[in-house]
């Protein structure tokens, strides 16, 4: 028995998770959404700031947003059930994107700083129940936990990218003219 698991592990054949059109296809969208959601969250207060609003007041934005996330967490079952997951996950990168072309464009106060949070609430809500739920049921039965852990190092590496090159950019064109370029990589 023990030998039969040792053939198993030197059968593991990675190239076959590569090969999935679909696992390819989601971890590029993945490096690329991560690069967008560090973005917008790191540069926040800096955005905050930028239209006069107290930074004491980014806590607020963000426990609206995290409480906007329930809802989508709540109803995932019956979601699942009603639509692919990769709708899904494309629905909550479209409310995030939302949540930037909001702030590019309209938020000039609290309220609508706020306001705007909905869209990612939402969003971050409907990703944190979909995305690793799509990444297991794209890869093959034996290459799940394989599948989830370069989907986490595409992230993490996506977030590192996000962060450094987030800052130059927001330094380089400003809070509003940023959040619309971090809404076209959504």
């Amino acid at each position: 028995s023990s030998q039969d698991k040792q053939e198993k592990k030197e059968k593991l054949d990675l190239s076959e998770l590569f090969r999935n059109k679909a696992y390819v296809s989601f971890l590029i969208f993945g490096f690329l959404f991560y690069i967008a959601i560090n973005c917008e969250a790191t540069f926040l207060p800096y955005f905050i700031q930028s239209v006069n609003v107290p930074t004491e007041q980014y806590m607020v934005v963000m426990s609206y947003r995290a409480l906007l996330e329930i809802p989508f967490l709540l109803l995932m079952v019956r979601l699942r059930r009603r639509f692919p997951l990769g709708l899904l996950v494309m629905v909550s990168a479209l409310l995030m994107a939302l949540e930037c072309l909001s702030l590019g464009f309209f938020a000039n106060s609290l309220p609508t700083i706020i306001l705007c949070s909905t869209f990612f609430g939402l969003g971050n809500g409907l990703c944190i129940g979909s995305s690793l739920n799509y990444v297991y049921e794209l890869a093959p039965v034996h290459l799940k936990a394989s599948a989830q852990a370069f989907f986490s190092a595409v992230s993490s590496v996506a977030g590192i990218l996000g962060n450094l090159g987030g800052g130059v950019v927001f330094d380089a064109i400003g809070a509003k003219p940023f959040y619309l370029v971090v809404a076209l990589l959504y």
